[in-house]
């Protein structure tokens, strides 16, 4: 088994807790609006992330637990409500599109 808590894995984290928690912050407090929130956040970055980790963990045989990392903390941000509740559906998404790109990508 691979060794998982190193600086790998703190940038899966770091980086998973700027988009997921640290970007609708900023958009709150830049005054967005909810259609400008939901668009930029939510299907323009965490979709491209969740996508490119997926590739990145599957190219470089990274262990697999780092596609779980995003999703946890978008899911544990939702629960802070930096979103509607309704939004913790878009962790399973994200988790998805990041186990889906990992198995094309690993190949």
């Amino acid at each position: 088994m691979k060794k998982v808590l190193n600086i790998t894995s703190a940038w899966y984290l770091a980086v998973g807790v700027a988009i997921g928690i640290v970007l609708p912050i900023l958009l709150t407090l830049a005054n967005a609006n909810d259609v400008v929130k939901i668009g930029v956040s939510l299907f323009v970055v965490n979709v491209i992330y969740a996508i490119a980790v997926g590739v990145v963990v599957g190219k470089s045989n990274h262990s697999l637990i780092f596609v779980f990392f995003f999703p946890i903390i978008f899911a544990i941000g939702v629960l802070f409500h930096l979103f509607q509740s309704v939004m913790i559906l878009f962790a399973l998404i994200y988790l998805c599109l990041s186990l889906l790109t990992w198995g094309i990508s690993k190949n």
